[in-house]
């Protein structure tokens, strides 16, 4: 809905009633974000590729630039340099984002000293999304602090950064994506697989193979071993892996059938065996939960847990301290149902290493947990807009004072097409737009 503004320009030179009156200029306007859009999709005016980031952009870490340490904390750093890109999915890291277009290449942002960008060993940081032109056909990325990964669809894995995590037994660092190989033991010949999926945490990798019924991992495991390169630790029988997530100190499988497996340490419940349980599954184990079934999305934080099941119905279990798990069921959660305001149902997940997030059917963005560094986008801290000062004895960097337990709608966002977010430890990425560039008809009006 639009209403008429009528504008009155005076004509300062009028020195007598012969002269022309002041022009009359009649003007259809409408607000940009209204909370009409919460139970309906706007009509959205670009559908350009828009990229934010709130908090510490790993862009701007080392030598920030002075536009950056200049402008208020609140507000985010904003990337136009893609706008005819689609994003697919992105992967964040405390040095890096890894972004998938619609193209099937990669691009990244960040900064890294072992290679982690995959840009070559003299290009330690880039300030923008830039082109990882060594990939192509690319299907999903993972990636932690020292390494990253990429999957394709002829099911070839590369993988950059740190030798020791990265999966490469040569020398200290890869400076550019690898294809990862697998030694016969027998002939110790390096052989290509055929991977399907693949997880990743800081410091270890677990990818599936074998038509989703295979387990190989390496880096440092749960339980602080050391593993230089990619072993078989586990096969599934009459199952198959379509999705993993690795978390801090434990793993969540997801099968094609919508069913879970998870192990590892379940000290907050994450794995939801015994919980909490302090002994460690060294292998996965079904998950089984009476309400639980038909999974069709999870993501996992640092000790946390978010699932989608096939209605759009968010759940979330483990540690809840920050109010990650979106619930007010104690600092453990067990398994409990996620709510939000609106008519939409939940259709991508988010989980930061204490914060969380989900996009909805109306393309809508919520966040909950830790907010320090404005990671939750609305909950730039009180005392910073009104009283300038904080209280005694609370760091603003441990954002438990301003911690959600709820999942908050960002208003701010409601004009835009939201596709894609992510998290650091310390800062947050959105994605807006679908890389479809508005143009100028003759006529000087804007088309989409």
């Amino acid at each position: 809905m639009s209403d008429s503004l009528i504008i009155t320009i005076p004509n300062n030179n009028v020195k007598s009633a012969n002269q022309k009156q002041p022009k009359t200029v009649i003007i259809e306007a409408e607000s940009i974000i209204s909370t009409r859009s919460i139970d309906h999709v706007p009509n959205y005016r670009d559908l350009s590729t828009v990229v934010y980031i709130w908090g510490e952009n790993p862009a701007c870490i080392d030598s920030p630039a002075k536009d950056q340490s200049d402008k208020e904390p609140w507000k985010p750093t904003i990337y136009k340099n893609i706008k005819d890109i689609r994003i697919l999915e992105l992967k964040c890291s405390n040095n890096a984002v890894y972004f998938l277009s619609g193209y099937r290449t990669v691009y990244v942002l960040g900064h890294g000293e072992y290679g982690q960008l995959g840009l070559g060993d003299t290009v330690k940081s880039v300030r923008e999304p830039t082109i990882l032109d060594t990939l192509g056909n690319i299907k999903q990325l993972a990636c932690g602090d020292y390494h990253a990964l990429a999957l394709d669809y002829n099911g070839r894995l590369f993988s950059w950064g740190r030798n020791d995590l990265c999966g490469h037994c040569n020398g200290i660092s890869t400076f550019t994506p690898m294809e990862i190989l697998i030694n016969t033991i027998d002939t110790n010949i390096s052989h290509r697989i055929n991977w399907t999926c693949i997880g990743a945490s800081n410091s270890y990798t677990i990818a599936v193979c074998n038509e989703g019924t295979s387990l190989y991992s390496w880096g440092v495991n749960f339980y602080g071993k050391h593993i230089p390169e990619p072993q078989l630790f586990y096969s599934l029988s009459m199952v198959r892996v379509n999705k993993i997530c690795v978390g801090k100190k434990f793993a969540v499988a997801l099968t094609e059938c919508g069913r879970l497996f998870t192990w590892g340490d379940g000290s907050f419940g994450e794995i939801q065996i015994n919980c909490p349980s302090i002994e460690l599954k060294m292998s996965p184990v079904l998950f089984k939960h009476k309400d639980i079934k038909e999974i069709v999305s999870i993501s996992v934080g640092y000790r946390h847990v978010l699932l989608i099941d096939k209605q759009g119905k968010v759940w979330s279990f483990g540690d809840n301290i920050y109010g990650q798990c979106g619930t007010s069921l104690g600092n453990i959660c067990k398994p409990g149902i996620v709510t939000f305001i609106g008519n939409f149902v939940a259709k991508q997940i988010s989980c930061g290493p204490r914060n969380s997030a989900c996009i909805n059917t109306g393309n809508q963005l919520f966040t909950w947990g830790h907010s320090g560094n404005n990671k939750l986008i609305f909950t730039t801290a009180t005392e910073n807009l009104v009283q300038q000062q904080r209280q005694p004895g609370v760091s603003m960097f441990s954002g438990l004072k301003g911690s959600c337990t709820t999942p908050r709608i960002i208003y701010s966002l409601l004009h835009e097409k939201v596709t894609n977010v992510g998290f650091g430890e310390n800062y947050t990425v959105v994605v807006t737009g679908d890389g479809i560039v508005p143009y100028t008809s003759s006529e000087n009006e804007t088309v989409l």
